[in-house]
């Protein structure tokens, strides 16, 4: 009888040892994400004017592990910061409930409300794109702060990351990432990871691989989705890094282009050396030491005759010589009074050109990459309102590459400074 007693309670222990593993295995497949479940990208356009870099604020979501992932039980949390720095926290927190499954190395995008203004912006996003579209997601372009966590309650401290100074993270985090435009000097968040990002209406904050320091500002890097500005993605690498939702599987979010040119002409050493608003040219430089032919390659004001501005496109007659110059003419063109060096054009781009409007002009190679680019003040192009006008000089490229008003001097080397350009001021790469 004791020995039945014995095989009974065994094959009892055994059963329930069994049923508590396997609940446990199916608890751990639902909350152990962390390291697998990141915050590829964020992005806030919220604020005043339209925003250069994309229609909605999204937060998208990759999954880096061979497993798909079950969303359901985790909440996405986000909070703005505020354009101050005489605030001791941010706006209060506010969740979205996530659901369904992220794929296996796929992501899982949250779109929120789409800007009001977007006359110029260059990424206009479906509002039903999301795998999740809520119009209450607004995250503002001084800064904000999103993070992942397997909670449904209410959130209250500042920093799910760090809650007590000591590393303390509240039960169920997984990933955050805390932005701001001017940290400490106009802007202040208090949710971040070690350091914030920097972010901006032109940029989404993005990954730099997949990584997790647990350092925002080292893991993130300025995804430049506007036109124009440093680090501005071409148009084949906003294919590539644009948010996607879980529809489209496994994919790889830090793909590189493929280098497509198969003239296999080397385009850089071809530079905007001076531009005349009076005179009505642009001049191209060859500083390299070989011939480069045109054919395709675009000289284009305001982003070219897609976007209200105009260009000037090569062709294979067309070629620069190395150590020249060569200039695009517009309409009215004319030399500098007493001029008598030798001028050559190239062609005409068919338009006007002004040095009282805010005013891009880029080289651009027949792939669509930007090779050299001058921008008076910011987007809209060809607004006059503040615009300083010279009609003595031209914007003109220095040795040292920065730009500065100097006679003009078409077709030959540029003259010394005699002015630097402001009201609006310039940028230029």
């Amino acid at each position: 009888m004791k020995s039945k007693f014995f095989f009974i309670a065994t094959i009892f222990t055994v059963f329930f040892f069994v049923i508590l593993i396997g609940c446990n295995s199916e608890h751990d497949a639902e909350v152990d994400v962390r390291g697998k479940l990141i915050i590829l990208q964020a992005y806030g356009n919220a604020g005043a004017g339209s925003p250069a870099g994309a229609s909605h604020s999204f937060v998208e979501l990759y999954n880096i592990s061979d497993e798909a992932i079950n969303l359901n039980g985790i909440s996405l949390y986000y909070a703005n910061g505020t354009e101050s720095t005489a605030v001791t926290e941010d706006e209060p927190w506010k969740r979205i409930a996530l659901s369904g499954t992220i794929p296996a190395k796929g992501s899982f995008l949250i779109l929120g409300v789409e800007h009001s203004i977007l006359s110029s912006t260059r990424y206009i996003i479906s509002g039903d794109y999301g795998d999740i579209n809520d119009n209450n997601l607004s995250l503002n372009r001084r800064g904000f702060k999103v993070a992942i966590i397997k909670s449904t309650e209410q959130l209250t401290v500042q920093n799910p990351f760090d809650t007590d100074g000591n590393g303390t993270k509240v039960s169920g985090y997984i990933d955050m990432v805390g932005t701001a435009n001017e940290y400490q000097v106009r802007d202040s968040i208090f949710g971040f990871e070690t350091a914030p990002a920097r972010n901006s209406a032109s940029e989404a904050v993005r990954r730099r691989d997949l990584i997790d320091t647990d350092d925002n500002s080292e893991d993130f890097v300025a995804a430049r989705y506007a036109s124009s500005g440093t680090g501005s993605f071409t148009n084949e690498m906003l294919e590539l890094r644009r948010p996607r939702n879980s529809s489209v599987g496994a994919w790889n979010p830090f793909a590189e282009p493929v280098i497509s040119n198969p003239s296999g002409v080397d385009y850089s050493p071809l530079i905007l050396s001076e531009i005349s608003g009076e005179y009505k040219y642009v001049e191209i430089y060859n500083s390299g030491a070989v011939d480069i032919p045109l054919e395709g390659v675009r000289l284009q004001r305001n982003d070219g005759p897609a976007n209200g501005g105009s260009e000037w496109v090569g062709t294979a007659a067309d070629v620069i010589p190395a150590g020249a110059y060569r200039l695009i003419t517009f309409n009215s063109y004319d030399l500098p009074v007493g001029w008598t060096d030798e001028v050559v054009t190239l062609g005409a781009a068919n338009s006007g050109i002004s040095d009282q409007q805010t005013l891009k002009v880029a080289i651009v190679d027949p792939e669509g990459n930007s090779i050299s680019v001058f921008m008076r003040g910011e987007a809209p192009w060809g607004n006059t309102s503040g615009v300083e006008r010279n009609r003595e000089q031209s914007y003109s490229r220095m040795p040292d590459g920065t730009w500065a008003y100097a006679d003009p001097t078409p077709c030959s080397a540029n003259g010394e400074k005699v002015s630097d350009i402001v009201n609006p001021g310039y940028s230029a790469q």
